[in-house]
């Protein structure tokens, strides 16, 4: 994945941790309403010892409103003072508000990324997003887009960990692939895992643009090309037959036919060649999937037969909806549940940090995926 790609994923993570909360919302509001005018209010959930971060964009919002003081001092969210009283109508209006600016801010971040990864004008796409008319009359030197030879940089080392190849710098801003093939086919038990900045010819869909792809090569002639984050395979190939690059072109094709695969490679991000299959699923699986499964008596304990099957799971609900699959729920939410075995929405309520969208939208899911392992254990046993 690109160190774009990295970033991206990191800071998505940190919002999604700012994402409202209602049930926590509702019991502190509720809790709110309750405490007489003039009297004093403790933000902070007297069940959670630390501070909640809900806590902190709920503050704003009341301060807004008239509904409580100003802190003596910044961050004191345990010594409020009630100004006003709150209406169960004014604090659905608050939860409201909270997740409007919360989507807000994941479309703007959204469409951040996507000016990033773009191959287009810039100035186009800055048009487009403030609805603007494009500029007729471009100066001399438009963008990085339109004329890479003023954007080039000069080449430096590549802060990548030796067991990558090195990522090609630009001489003419963009980046040009070798005349000889940009990647070795794998050998025996081999497989090789490239992220190629690259489009899609020749497919009965058409044409596809420019893009990053996740290139996973098997010894044994299989190829897969997923997208950017590695979540759903774009094409799966078992017997593509041969392969052959085409220099000139910068054309890598295998198979004949209708059912060929043509890539045109503008440049490759990284590669890697590794033995085992194992290798494969790593590198084309999600970002909260990389790391080795773990085994049955792991740092997360449980049941690992439980674990694999919740994580297939997720994997499966991040294809149907083409997000990542730390959107639907993260690695620590799985393992919590392979160990504590909820048997109810309640139990599965206290579930450390399961996200609400998600308790809510496949809650039967899970519990029926918890209740299934438990009936192959009595079985086993």
């Amino acid at each position: 994945i690109s160190l774009l790609g990295r970033d991206a994923l990191l800071r998505r993570r940190l919002m999604e941790g700012q994402r409202p909360d209602r049930p926590w919302l509702a019991r502190r509001l509720a809790a709110l309403s309750e405490t007489a005018v003039g009297g004093g209010f403790d933000l902070i959930d007297p069940n959670a010892p630390l501070p909640q971060p809900q806590a902190l964009l709920l503050l704003p919002h009341l301060l807004e409103r008239g509904i409580v003081a100003e802190p003596g001092h910044r961050g004191d969210l345990r010594s409020l003072r009630v100004r006003a009283s709150l209406s169960a109508q004014e604090a659905d209006a608050i939860v409201q508000v909270m997740e409007r600016r919360h989507a807000a801010k994941m479309r703007r971040f959204a469409a951040l990324v996507r000016y990033m990864e773009a191959f287009a004008c810039r100035r186009d796409a800055l048009a487009d997003y403030f609805s603007a008319p494009r500029v007729a009359d471009r100066p001399g030197v438009c963008c990085d887009h339109c004329h890479p030879d003023a954007f080039a940089r000069a080449p430096r080392p590549s802060p990548r960990p030796a067991r990558f190849a090195p990522r090609p710098e630009p001489a003419s801003g963009s980046i040009a692939a070798p005349a000889a093939a940009p990647l070795a086919p794998p050998g025996a038990g081999e497989i090789a895992v490239a992220a190629l900045d690259c489009e899609i010819l020749d497919r009965p869909t058409g044409r596809e643009g420019r893009t990053t792809r996740l290139l996973v090569w098997k010894g044994d002639g299989a190829v897969a090309l997923h997208d950017a984050l590695g979540v759903a395979p774009v094409v799966a190939m078992a017997a593509p037959g041969p392969w052959r690059w085409q220099a000139a072109e910068r054309l890598l094709t295998w198979g004949t036919g209708e059912g060929r695969l043509c890539l045109r490679i503008h440049g490759v991000r990284w590669c890697q060649r590794v033995a085992g299959s194992a290798a494969a699923e790593a590198a084309a699986a999600s970002e909260c999937d990389r790391a080795p499964a773990r085994e049955a008596a792991g740092p997360g304990g449980g049941d690992s037969a439980l674990r694999e099957a919740l994580r297939q799971w997720r994997r499966e609900k991040a294809r149907e909806r083409g997000v990542p699959a730390y959107v639907i729920c993260w690695d620590r939410h799985l393992d919590a549940i392979a160990r504590e075995r909820p048997q109810s929405q309640e139990a599965l309520g206290r579930i450390a940090g399961l996200p609400a969208p998600t308790r809510q939208a496949y809650g039967h899911e899970l519990l029926a995926l918890v209740a299934a392992a438990a009936g192959e254990g009595v079985a086993k046993a």
